[in-house]
């Protein structure tokens, strides 16, 4: 395998030390006269005005307090907590401290008490140090996914609820959930199938959008009734439930989420109208890629962490050749030298920093190269000139096992009948497509440009086909599924299938590289 991350990788997996302060703040009795709601306060514009949501239609004896989850410390950069990294100067780091202080400006203006919840060392042992690890190794993982299912609907929502009295936790997430079933079917505005781009949100109103405490049942049923469904948010632009897909069913049973029947206009002009959260989100940016790394570049980030891995920019040739030779998989051992001479294009600097779909920094070629795959065993980034060009784009992919929101997998004439819908990537609006297991698929040959030895990544479990080819399939990155408003889970993908080039089709169809092209997947359009 590429190997690469060599001794900043293996440092990054150890145990790290305990967490600078205690893991949670004095912890007031409970009344038990109401309803009692933890908001998990962030910092930012979406916490707040759920909060003041929250605050605002609370009944006679309900209880509205604030959390605030801290997850990374500038501090502990170069190894972990305890480490002895720097913030920058010029504030580009994890603006960590900047968060509390807006956390706690936007509780005073609510009047709520305010809990620091310190998950540094979870955070690093159970998301950042597996995320490290897989970008040392080649892959391009999402961390949100983790956060979101580990932490903040997982450890977090267990201590507000068993440890703080709470009956629920709140976040500012565009999503919703909805109790008594359903299977979903009917596509909500902006979520359209074909390959048309995203016609954008209607802003119609929901039900929960007067009332943030209707979105739940308060009594027993709560737990008795089967899970609440995962909806996703009003506003298509903004609807996180992609973030949301590895949360359990079971999890969400003590979820809201206030603003995921609002859009993000609604959000911003209900700031507006509300002077002393206005005074004390005044300044603040919206959040800005993965927490950790802010505004900075991600490949500089990461360089404290994983080794970088040279290797090649290699061409892929022409049309209807399939490159490589040794195990599909990526567990051949055949060297780089062994590929065509003519297809060398020049040194790459490190493999790891490269995703798929992005531009490939290789100069003095007549047309910009974009990421077609990468060969983690030879350290081989395969590139194609122009963002729209058929060896970026595929018509499946092998998928790992899902993690199914409601706990199993839905009916499989269901996921086969072409009805469902799914992303691949973070606000990239679902698309058709089909799923069956694998040993049902009737013809798949993953992409020759992309072999990831097994090892680094879940075995195949499902085979997922597009109507409209996709574009830039991405080993390690969750394709989420829906059935119209409902999403239903999320798997990693395993392999890209073929590429059009592969199989070639020497030109993109119209309708799919508009798409993509509309989406402006990777700012080549």
């Amino acid at each position: 395998m590429g190997g690469g991350g060599g001794t900043a990788a293996a440092a990054a997996a150890q145990p790290p030390a305990p967490p600078r302060a205690s893991g949670l703040g004095p912890l007031p009795e409970r009344r038990r006269a109401g309803r009692i709601v933890a908001v998990a306060l962030s910092g930012g514009v979406d916490s707040a005005i759920a909060a003041a949501r929250l605050v605002a239609a609370r009944r006679a004896g309900d209880e509205v307090f604030a959390v605030h989850l801290r997850t990374w410390d500038a501090r502990d950069e170069g190894g972990g907590p305890g480490g002895t990294g720097e913030a920058t100067a010029d504030g580009r780091a994890c603006p960590a401290e900047a968060d509390a202080a807006a956390a706690g400006a936007v509780a005073r203006a609510l009047g709520l008490e305010v809990v620091a919840v310190n998950a540094v060392a979870d955070y690093w042992c159970d998301v950042f140090s597996p995320f490290a690890s897989a970008v040392a190794a080649g892959l391009t993982p999402n961390p949100d996914l983790a956060c979101n299912a580990v932490l903040k609907f997982g450890s977090l929502a267990r201590r507000v609820v068993g440890e703080m009295g709470a009956d629920a936790l709140a976040t500012g997430h565009y999503a919703r959930v909805r109790w008594g079933g359903g299977s979903g079917g009917g596509s909500h505005s902006g979520f359209g199938g074909g390959c048309g781009p995203n016609p954008g949100s209607s802003g119609t109103s929901h039900e929960s959008d007067t009332d943030p405490w209707a979105s739940r049942p308060w009594d027993s049923s709560s737990l008795s009734s089967p899970p609440p469904s995962l909806l996703v948010g009003v506003d298509a632009a903004k609807d996180q439930s992609y973030f949301l897909a590895s949360v359990p069913g079971d999890a969400l049973r003590t979820a809201l989420f206030p603003v995921g029947g609002l859009t993000k206009a609604a959000v911003r002009s209900a700031v507006a109208a509300h002077p002393a959260l206005a005074a004390a989100l005044a300044g603040r940016r919206s959040s800005a890629g993965i927490c950790f790394v802010g505004r900075r570049r991600f490949g500089e980030f990461m360089e404290g962490y994983a080794d970088p891995v040279p290797g090649q920019y290699r061409s892929v040739g022409p049309a209807g050749v399939r490159v490589g030779g040794g195990d599909e998989q990526g567990e051949g051992d055949e060297p780089a030298s062994s590929l065509p001479p003519s297809s060398l294009l020049a040194p790459c600097p490190n493999t790891w920093a490269l995703t798929h779909g992005q531009r490939a920094p290789v100069g003095g070629t007549p047309t910009k190269l974009y990421v077609a795959g990468k060969d983690v065993g030879r350290r081989v980034v395969w590139v194609a000139p122009g963002g729209a060009h058929p060896a970026l784009f595929s018509g499946g992919a092998a998928l790992g096992p899902f993690a199914w929101v409601g706990g199993a997998a839905p009916p499989d004439a269901r996921l086969s009948s072409g009805s469902l819908t799914y992303r691949a990537r973070y606000r990239q609006p679902p698309r058709p497509c089909a799923v069956v297991p694998v040993g049902e698929a009737t013809h798949f040959a993953p992409s020759s440009y992309t072999r990831t030895p097994p090892s680094l990544l879940p075995p195949a479990a499902w085979i997922v086909s597009f109507p409209c080819p996709a574009r830039a399939l991405t080993p390690a990155q969750a394709l989420v599924l829906y059935d119209g408003d409902v999403c239903l889970g999320a798997a990693a993908v395993v392999a890209p299938g073929e590429s059009l080039w592969e199989g070639g089709v020497e030109a993109v169809p119209a309708a799919a590289a508009a798409a993509a092209a509309a989406e402006g997947e990777a700012g080549w359009a």
